[in-house]
């Protein structure tokens, strides 16, 4: 039984890898259109993944063990508090202040006609 099981798990970590493996040659044999079905026109789905799952993803680790500490007080996290605050603040930084693709080219309307939008607009 012990034997199967782990013929099993092998078998599904096979299957992950060779999946991952076409996904790849794809990629790289037909181009970044043929693995997501994005173009030079509309690009904005890369940067909007790198976006949400960089920028987002830092800030709410961050504020997640910094509540941990405060809130909860879990003092064996304590010692990485302020590296995770200044994380959280870069994550944050990196949502509000880089600017999207979907401005294009907007950006200089943008900064002559600024709109207020909500800092978190992302989330």
């Amino acid at each position: 039984m012990k034997l199967l099981r782990e013929y099993f798990w092998r078998v599904v970590i096979l299957a992950i890898f060779a999946a991952g493996a076409v996904a790849t040659w794809i990629r790289f044999t037909q181009g970044l259109r043929a693995a997501t079905n994005l173009t030079d026109t509309y690009p904005w789905g890369l940067w909007i993944g790198f976006d949400i799952l960089c920028g987002v993803g830092l800030a709410a680790g961050g504020f997640a063990i910094t509540g941990a500490v405060y809130i909860l007080h879990m003092e064996h996290l304590r010692p990485i508090v302020r590296p995770t605050v200044l994380t959280a603040f870069l994550g944050y930084v990196l949502v509000v202040f880089c600017p999207d693709v979907r401005f294009g080219p907007a950006l200089g309307h943008l900064a002559c006609h600024y709109h207020v939008e909500p800092a978190l607009g992302d989330v």
